[in-house]
């Protein structure tokens, strides 16, 4: 008997003559990688995905490139996604199928045959395998991926590897009429001896093993740059070996470069795809050919074939704090250059390109762009923790949070009754929780809960039940368009629900609120369009700060100022525009320089202040004051400069941290009463009066000061 399946894989591997292939900077993933070279080696294999997890940085992208290698060494055709900018809709998806048979095999699509179609056909023609990375938002598309995609599929020949942060979901394991083999590998840190094997084969001594094991903890990133770094050291590796803590540290980074490298990491760190002429126009210098080649020996920086990029997550964080650090000015103006370079390339750009561009230039202008509020303060501390789908488990904590906003008067959506919300929330969960998005903390706990629904014909019902008001007045123009608008071409949703835990003991609310704020924006960064309907005026100037455009205004009882709509639009050339005026307001996103315009003390009045606090959301009325007329400052340089003294830490004297508080909480929030006030701040009614009375005058001599000679 084993005579006879000896001979069997002797035959098959005539046929797919495959090894185990490990490039030199890949170790401790021959388990995964055997289970693609069974496949390979079967005969009329059945249709099989692979579905690998883990952390960022542990080596999910770098098994699914050995993978690959693997897959072409067998000449089979290969396919690879990128989930980022291709998960957002069916349409999109399929598009980037279709564009990747197209360029890389020739395949072009007969417009008479539904695009589907013409892919199972593609696919049943010729053993495939597709890759699909960074499929953390897979779960946007994800009924219609699993039945209608999966199930179109050949029952042979097809291989899918899915790469993604977050584990398998529940309901892909649960499915009864699957006829697909799935199966999830999760990666872990590599072993000591894994590590010991990695490092022999690099030539490195025994005696860094157990050092280089206990400082790396066994992360690949962590340990690739440590061997860069201990084989480059001029020291000897043993002697390194002792200063590896910084490996990831900017310092370490620093050492690895001559001073043209050193610039040229910066470009990388906000440009993909750098080609050498790219990195010259953004540092103003000439660099020489050997210099780019030695850049791309660099192990964090791989050739995507449109040019340089850093291969990961990590790297881009650590080069990106410490370039700003260092020098801020010249940092962002390496960000507004790089913003306008991938701008010109944005029309002549293919489709799939052009989503890679949105969700590149969002991601560059909120890092850089400073902006407090109430709700969102940027830049913030706050980072999310894993990325994780909503389960069913995050239901009473998300409740809870739901509870505290509602008790607290945040903000949360004005075209949804709050006597709603909760039945709102649970609908959501049983029928449609992938309109629910969570970001949590390092301990998977949620922290910001969104709530936002696509158009299509499908969840119209929803809309009528929950938020009619978005059908009646919103989208009254387009409703007979959405009424007959399939799942697969939808391009729009309106966000129903928004709030953050305010009740989060270690992240105050306007640090998780940029979390939330920025989480808007992957909704549409690969070229959709969000609607928000927000009857708040913080909210309200967040979104025109950044680049939302006001669509029309409501009449509307509990909203002093009416209800407003507003659209993000990244469809088509709305993003180019977007995209140009996000440039141009880097250049503009300092505190403004305070205009020194009268020769003496202003005289600055309680009253004019406690005026323009009320009117501090409101631009045109703040421009209107006394005190903008005589500074001859607009309304928004006004607001810029109130908001600064409202923020500054330490506070500007004889303003105090308690005097900021105050009036932060007095003028800012919506709907809270003064009992809820001076229960915020233990006092009596009487007690914050005084204390509010005496803020306004400290931040009317604050004011005085600082326009005076």
């Amino acid at each position: 008997m084993s005579d006879k399946n000896s001979g069997q894989h002797s035959r098959l591997s005539n046929v797919y003559p495959i090894q185990l292939y490990k490039s030199h900077a890949f170790t401790a993933r021959d388990p995964e990688l055997r289970n693609i070279e069974s496949w390979l080696n079967t005969d009329k294999p059945s249709t099989y995905l692979a579905w690998i997890s883990g952390i960022g940085g542990i080596g999910k992208t770098t098994l699914m490139m050995e993978m690959r290698n693997l897959c072409r060494q067998a000449s089979v055709r290969t396919l690879w996604l990128d989930g980022r900018t291709c998960l957002r809709m069916p349409s999109d998806f399929l598009l980037s199928i279709d564009m990747t048979l197209q360029y890389e095999y020739g395949l072009a699509h007969d417009t008479e045959v539904p695009l589907l179609e013409h892919i199972r056909q593609a696919l049943s023609a010729h053993r495939t395998a597709i890759f699909l990375d960074n499929c953390e938002h897979i779960d946007v598309i994800e009924s219609w991926f699993l039945s209608s995609f999966l199930f179109q599929l050949p029952p042979k020949d097809v291989l899918l590897v899915l790469g993604s942060r977050t584990e398998l979901p529940i309901k892909w394991r649960s499915q009864p009429n699957f006829n697909i083999r799935i199966e999830q590998f999760i990666l872990d840190v590599f072993t000591p001896q894994e590590i010991a094997a990695y490092l022999h084969q690099h030539q490195l001594p025994d005696e860094v093993v157990d050092t280089v094991a206990q400082k790396t903890q066994g992360h690949p990133l962590s340990l690739v740059l440590a061997v860069d770094a201990l084989q480059r050291s001029s020291q000897g590796a043993v002697q390194a070996v002792q200063s590896i803590d910084g490996i990831i540290s900017a310092d370490i980074l620093k050492e690895v470069t001559t001073s043209d490298l050193y610039d040229a990491l910066q470009v990388l760190s906000v440009l993909p795809g750098a080609q050498l002429m790219h990195i010259e126009a953004l540092t103003g210098k000439s660099m020489s050919i050997q210099s780019y080649q030695q850049l791309q020996e660099l192990s964090f920086v791989g050739y995507d074939g449109q040019g340089l990029s850093l291969q990961h997550d990590i790297v881009t964080q650590v080069l990106r704090r410490t370039f700003y650090q260092r020098n801020a000015a010249a940092f962002r103006r390496y960000c507004k250059n790089a913003i306008m370079l991938l701008a010109e390339q944005y029309p002549s750009a293919t489709k799939l390109k052009q989503m890679q561009i949105a969700v590149h230039v969002l991601e560059l202008y909120l890092e850089f762009i400073p902006v407090h509020s109430d709700y969102a303060n940027f830049p913030s501390s706050a980072r999310p923790g894993p990325q994780k789908s909503f389960e069913l488990a995050d239901l009473p904590h998300l409740h809870r949070m739901l509870d505290s906003a509602i008790e607290l008067g945040t903000w949360l959506c004005e075209f949804v009754e709050p006597d709603s919300y909760h039945e709102l929330l649970d609908f959501m969960a049983f029928n449609y929780p992938q309109g629910i998005r969570i970001v949590r903390s390092e301990s998977g706990v949620p922290l910001t809960l969104g709530i936002s629904v696509w158009l299509h014909e499908g969840t119209l019902p929803l809309l009528e039940r929950y938020a009619p008001r978005y059908l009646q007045d919103a989208l009254a123009q387009e409703l007979p368009d959405l009424q007959t608008r399939p799942e697969e071409f939808m391009d729009s949703l309106c966000l129903l629900i928004s709030i953050v835990d305010v009740t989060n003991r270690h992240h105050l609310p306007e640090k998780l609120g940029v979390l939330s704020f920025m989480d808007w924006y992957t909704l549409v960064g690969a070229g959709a369009r969000l609607i928000v309907a927000s009857g708040d005026e913080i909210v309200n100037q967040l979104m025109r700060q950044f680049g939302y455009r006001e669509k029309l205004t409501l009449p509307e009882e509990r909203a002093s100022d009416g209800i407003s709509v507003f659209e993000l639009d990244f469809r088509n050339e709305n993003f180019l525009r977007w995209a140009n005026t996000m440039a141009l307001q880097l250049d503009n996103t300092q505190t403004p320089n305070i205009l020194f315009a009268q020769p003496t003390k202003l005289a600055v009045s309680r009253e004019e202040v406690g005026q323009m606090l009320k009117d501090l959301y409101r631009p045109n009325a703040l421009g209107n004051t006394n005190l903008a007329q005589r500074l001859q400052l607009t309304g928004t340089e006004l607001q810029q400069h109130l908001q600064s003294l409202l923020q500054s830490s330490p506070p500007t004297m004889p303003l105090t941290k308690l005097h900021q508080d105050i009036l932060r909480e007095s003028y800012g929030r919506k709907q809270v009463t003064k009992a809820a006030l001076a229960g915020m701040f233990n006092m009596s009614r009487t007690t914050l009066h005084r204390h509010t009375r005496q803020a306004i005058e400290a931040l009317a001599e604050a004011l005085a000061t600082a326009y005076s000679k």
